[in-house]
C-alpha cells in the first residue's frame, strides 16, 4: 500500500508540479524584466524627434459641410512643426457647401500646404489614389473628414 501511495504522490508531482515550477521561473523572469526596464519607455516618449520629417495628410471628403471645420481645426492645433505638415483635402464631388467650409479655413491657416484637390470620379479610393500622387511628405496619414485628432496625435506617430 505505501509503494502505491508512493507512486500516486510521485505521478501527480511530475504532472503538476514540474509545469508550475518552469511556468514560475518564467513569469518571475518576465517579472524582473518588466521591473527593470519600468522607466525606460517612458524616457523615450517624452523625448522630443531630432528631425522632423514631412508629413502629408489626405482627407477624402465627400459632402462634408459639417464636419470638415473640425477635422481641420484639429489638424491646426497639432503639437507638429506646421512647416513640416502638408495638408490635402480631396474632394469627392460634394454638392454641399464643403469648399466653403474649407476656404474660411484656409483664410485663417497659418504654416504649412493645406490645398483643396478635386477628382472626376466618385469613391473614396479615387480620392485617396488622388492624395497618394500629389502627396510631397515623407509619410502618409489618412484622416476621414469627420475625425478629430488628438493635439499630439502626429508627432507620436511620427516617434
Amino acid at each position: 500500500m505505501t509503494s502505491t501511495l508512493l507512486s500516486f504522490l510521485l505521478f501527480w508531482a511530475i504532472w503538476l508540479l514540474v509545469p508550475l515550477f518552469i511556468d514560475g521561473t518564467t513569469a518571475v523572469a518576465y517579472l524582473w524584466g518588466a521591473w527593470r526596464m519600468r522607466g525606460v519607455a517612458r524616457r523615450r516618449d517624452a523625448a522630443g524627434l531630432d528631425d522632423y520629417p514631412m508629413v502629408t495628410v489626405i482627407i477624402p471628403v465627400h459632402c462634408g459641410e459639417d464636419t470638415l471645420g473640425r477635422c481641420l481645426a484639429s489638424l491646426r492645433g497639432q503639437n507638429y512643426p506646421r512647416d513640416r505638415l502638408e495638408v490635402l483635402v480631396v474632394d469627392n464631388q460634394s454638392t454641399d457647401n464643403t469648399l466653403g467650409v474649407y476656404h474660411e479655413t484656409q483664410a485663417t491657416w497659418s504654416g504649412g500646404r493645406l490645398d483643396w484637390i478635386s477628382v472626376a470620379q466618385k469613391g473614396k479610393s479615387y480620392a485617396l489614389n488622388a492624395g497618394i500622387y500629389l502627396a510631397m511628405g515623407s509619410f502618409i496619414v489618412n484622416v476621414d473628414c469627420d475625425v478629430v485628432l488628438h493635439e499630439d496625435a502626429l508627432l507620436n506617430m511620427m516617434k
